[in-house]
């Protein structure tokens, strides 16, 4: 029978926290896009926890970024076309062109924009009830539990306890 290997004398090097990070992020990028959105969807939860953890009196509300309407997808998918033909325009100079395009376009060509806001506003509405929900519940265990109230004695009680005090007080006399 062979004996176990000795453990090894030296402690394990505790890596520093930029070193973590950067591991994390290669580990995120490396994700496909699927997965991302489900770890984006468990955020406020997450979140919520992690500042329960931290022991703060009150729960922070976490909720969930306003969704994206159409105009800023739009915006966003054309904005650097818009920035490379137009060169002296500033941001909001951009941002007008683009809005002039944008009341221009036809409701076909505006559909694949408007779709992707309903997808937004559906997955904001889901993470939403999530987040109230894990914040009404991690609300309710951070609250203190307060003693009750003593119950005053009911009738039947107080005319026992009298009926005894007459009693033990007839025995002395």
């Amino acid at each position: 029978a062979a004996a176990a290997p000795a453990p090894p004398s030296e402690e394990v090097p505790t890596p520093k926290k930029g070193a973590v990070s950067k591991k994390l992020g290669e580990m995120w990028n490396k994700l496909r896009q699927r997965e991302k959105d489900r770890w984006n969807a468990r955020a406020p939860v997450y979140e919520v926890v992690f500042l329960a953890k931290e022991k703060k009196k009150k729960p922070v509300s976490v909720e969930p970024k306003k969704p994206v309407d159409a105009f800023n997808f739009y915006k966003k998918a054309q904005y650097s076309a818009a920035a490379r033909a137009n060169p002296g325009a500033s941001l909001g100079g951009v941002n007008k062109i683009l809005a002039a395009d944008w009341k221009g376009l036809s409701d076909a060509a505006k559909r694949p924009y408007r779709d992707r806001a309903k997808q937004a506003a559906a997955l904001y509405e889901k993470q939403l009830v999530v987040a109230r929900r894990v914040y009404a519940a991690v609300a309710a265990a951070s609250r203190p539990a307060r003693p009750r109230p003593p119950r005053p004695p009911s009738a039947a009680a107080v005319a026992e306890a009298t009926a005894r005090a007459v009693l033990d007080v007839a025995d002395v006399i």
